[in-house]
């Protein structure tokens, strides 16, 4: 899996997994991003779109 994703209530923590999935934060996901322990934090009303964005890019998301 490219991504894991876990979810903490309204918060999800989103962790780059693979080389493709860093670059693909790094060009999709703003630079002033909340990052923690390594992950971005993502509000739970934006989860859905960010998904399909990956998605739509051929990589994979694992949920924890």
């Amino acid at each position: 899996m490219d991504f894991l994703l876990a979810e903490h209530g309204s918060i999800y923590l989103l962790t780059a997994r693979t080389p493709e999935a860093q670059a693909w934060v790094a060009s999709n996901l703003p630079e002033d991003r909340l990052r923690w322990a390594g992950a971005t934090a993502i509000g739970h009303q934006y989860v859905s779109d960010i998904i399909s964005g990956i998605g739509q890019a051929g990589l994979q998301v694992e949920l924890s």
